[in-house]
């Protein structure tokens, strides 16, 4: 384990409404990672920031009063981020962590400073014990999830992919910076397969 934990600034993309997004932050404060901090990203949620503060004071909230696109929102201008941030962990509102996700993700980075990004094990809600996936992989016919409807105890060790899912994953935002972060063209869907290829260029 490191000597010290690096900041981490987790980023929940969410659009219009706040039930998913309520459960997915009562989940994530819950998270044991000492140094991290919470930015919402939101399309579209009237009176977010009042609903926020009331609520969740410590989480800050990047608001649009139109649709940017799940793809642009990932891309959190510099000036918002704790000043001290070594990486950018990306959650969808209806992603509910456990409370050893960071730490785990954190490790995988830390230890091998070849990883750009780590994708956490992400399993299906209605059925914890099996796999919704644990990677993107991209063939002659497209981008598809390796491992989904797997069994869950399958996967407990660490291994390469092709691309990460942008619903559970860690980036060092050099990495992020240096890829040019998420190509809002995309607008929905593959942007972050596309985001992982650049990556690894």
């Amino acid at each position: 384990m490191p000597k010290k934990w690096p900041m981490v600034s987790v980023v929940v993309v969410n659009f219009k409404g706040t039930s998913q997004l309520e459960k997915c932050l009562n989940y994530l404060m819950q998270t044991n990672y000492p140094c991290y901090e919470v930015v919402v990203v939101d399309c579209l949620t009237e009176n977010l920031e009042s609903w926020i503060k009331q609520r969740f004071p410590k989480v800050k909230v990047v608001h649009y009063d139109y649709d940017i696109g799940p793809s642009a929102s990932h891309n959190v201008e510099r000036h918002v981020l704790n000043p001290e941030s070594k990486y950018l962990a990306f959650l969808d509102n209806d992603a509910y962590v456990t409370e050893n996700w960071l730490i785990e993700l954190v490790k995988v980075v830390e230890n091998d400073e070849k990883v750009g990004v780590a994708q956490a094990k992400i399993l299906m809600t209605r059925n914890k014990k099996l796999m919704d996936n644990a990677g993107i992989a991209l063939d002659a016919l497209g981008t598809w999830y390796t491992t989904r409807g797997l069994k869950a105890d399958e996967f407990q060790h660490v291994t390469e992919i092709f691309a990460a899912s942008s619903a559970a994953c860690l980036v060092r935002l050099e990495a992020f910076e240096r890829a040019g972060g998420f190509d809002p063209e995309y607008f929905i869907y593959d942007d972050d397969t596309d985001f992982s290829f650049r990556v690894r260029l």
